[in-house]
């Protein structure tokens, strides 16, 4: 665009957009709270899958973290796996 004098100028829009999301997270209609030793406390457990969706990596992913001990996790007796919501988010948000 040129000014009053014939020089052409510039012009700079920014556009700031916030997003905030919710993720609600329900096992057979509940909350799984479980002690998580690796913590020493009382944490949301979920499923890998579940995991795999709210932070939005693969389900592999998950188990990779798993099987290199970087988050916590426990089996239950029946042989379902949970992982620690609370040390998976401080793995994936360093």
């Amino acid at each position: 665009m040129t000014g009053k004098d014939g020089v052409w100028r510039k012009r700079r829009k920014e556009i700031t957009v916030e997003m905030n999301e919710v993720f609600v997270i329900r096992q057979a209609g509940r909350k799984v709270r479980a002690w998580c030793v690796g913590c020493g406390a009382e944490v949301v457990m979920v499923t890998p899958e579940a995991a795999a969706i709210v932070w939005g990596v693969s389900t592999r992913t998950i188990y990779c973290f798993v099987e290199a001990g970087k988050i916590h996790f426990l089996e239950t007796s029946e042989g379902l796996l949970l992982v620690c919501t609370h040390s998976l988010m401080q793995v994936l948000v360093r």
